[in-house]
């Protein structure tokens, strides 16, 4: 079984399913998507591979536009960390005593030359569009694939993410086109599920 993980039900609208394919709603944010990837993936029925898909905010030095879909490579949790007099601190870029697991970029492994679409990394942000955040490296800003990748890393799952870019990411919010975006989003997601599912036989 392949599961398909939609933040919104208003991301869903585009995509048909075929057989064998199951989708579900998550939730909006790093919180909802973990506690829901988890969850899925924590039932006796093991999926063969698990795949995200939304859509996403462009950033404007990106080789992206609106109208592009892209597979997610890499992503990073771009509001965690601290407030510094000088500004603000990726958790990965500070200096801290406590010891804990933690790196910048989370990878996606299963992602090869074959699979059709180009690659982005990606800033994942509960703040949406917060001006502190590190963009300098990313592409294309979502809320929930951090946590989504982190889940599907820990459990050992095949996972991909799939955005279609809505929006440039500004705070005047003059460009967008939501209605384009599902609509390609459900049209990539339905060939790449087709040939990941033919992978799998």
């Amino acid at each position: 079984m392949i599961e398909i993980v939609f933040p919104t039900v208003t991301e869903a609208k585009g995509f048909n399913p075929p057989a064998g394919v199951r989708t579900h709603i998550c939730g909006v944010g790093l919180t909802d998507a973990a506690i829901f990837t988890a969850g899925l993936l924590a039932g006796p029925n093991r999926p063969e591979a698990v795949v995200m898909g939304g859509i996403a905010g462009v950033y404007a030095h990106s080789r992206f536009k609106i109208g592009d879909t892209v597979i997610v490579k890499r992503e990073r949790e771009a509001d965690l960390g601290f407030f510094y007099p000088e500004g603000f601190r990726l958790l990965a870029r500070t200096d801290n005593d406590m010891e804990f697991p933690l790196s910048e970029w989370l990878e996606c492994p299963w992602i090869d030359d074959n699979i059709g679409l180009p690659a982005a990394s990606s800033n994942s942000m509960n703040a949406a569009m917060a001006p502190f955040a590190p963009i300098e490296d990313a592409d294309i800003e979502n809320m929930e694939g951090a946590s989504f990748f982190k889940v599907c890393l820990r459990a050992g799952v095949p996972f991909y993410e799939i955005r279609s870019i809505s929006n440039e990411v500004d705070l005047n919010r003059n460009k967008w086109d939501l209605h384009g975006a599902v609509k390609r989003l459900g049209t990539e997601l339905e060939r790449f599920v087709e040939k990941l599912m033919a992978d799998c036989r």
